[in-house]
């Protein structure tokens, strides 16, 4: 069954076990050429291994199998905001929500490049809608902490960082920009971290 063997390999994934990850999408995929759900996920697996080309040469056989997927269309972006190519990810969630308006992968990359574009008020009302929907998105409270960095509200930022982290606490986005704005606001923290 190669979905569930796609299943298996994000499983894996989620272990920290990349390579055998990837082996074993790359098997449901050889039992089933014609299986998005496994392509989809191969580009997951390429896209946490850092393996970006591999990752969008996965991602487009999915949308060759199904070119109307808002999902696809959103992590396709996500490889985007990888090469930091905001705009192509800026034009594939626009084409992405014309499918669903709501799709979590399109939004969020959507607000990531918008926030990278320097465009953070229109990345923060996205989110603040997004949040009223689904106030337990950690990951739209870890870009809103971002936006909120970008115009330098550090306080605000460590509060959207830190309400993220009880959500999720193994969001690394969050993690990450707590890191970042502890490091704005305490310059010395910032050379023990290093050290």
């Amino acid at each position: 069954d190669a979905v569930c063997m796609a299943y298996l390999g994000l499983c894996l994934l989620r272990q920290g076990r990349k390579k055998a990850a990837t082996e074993v999408v790359q098997q449901a995929i050889k039992l089933d050429p014609e299986c998005v759900f496994a392509h989809t996920s191969l580009a997951q697996v390429f896209r946490m291994r850092r393996m970006v080309a591999e990752a969008r040469t996965a991602v487009r056989e999915a949308l060759r199998l199904d070119p109307g997927r808002s999902d696809i269309l959103g992590l396709s972006a996500f490889i985007s905001c990888d090469q930091k190519k905001w705009q192509e990810a800026l034009d594939l969630t626009a084409q992405g929500l014309t499918f669903d308006p709501r799709d979590e992968n399109c939004l969020h990359a959507r607000c990531w490049s918008l926030i990278n574009l320097g465009r953070a008020d229109e990345a923060r009302g996205l989110l603040v809608e997004m949040l009223a929907d689904k106030p337990e998105d950690s990951d739209a409270m870890a870009f809103l902490g971002y936006a909120a960095l970008r115009q330098g509200r550090r306080e605000e930022a460590l509060e959207a960082f830190s309400s993220a982290l009880r959500n999720d606490p193994e969001n690394e986005l969050a993690r990450d920009g707590f890191l970042d704005a502890l490091r704005m606001q305490y310059p010395f923290y910032g050379l023990i971290i290093r050290y």
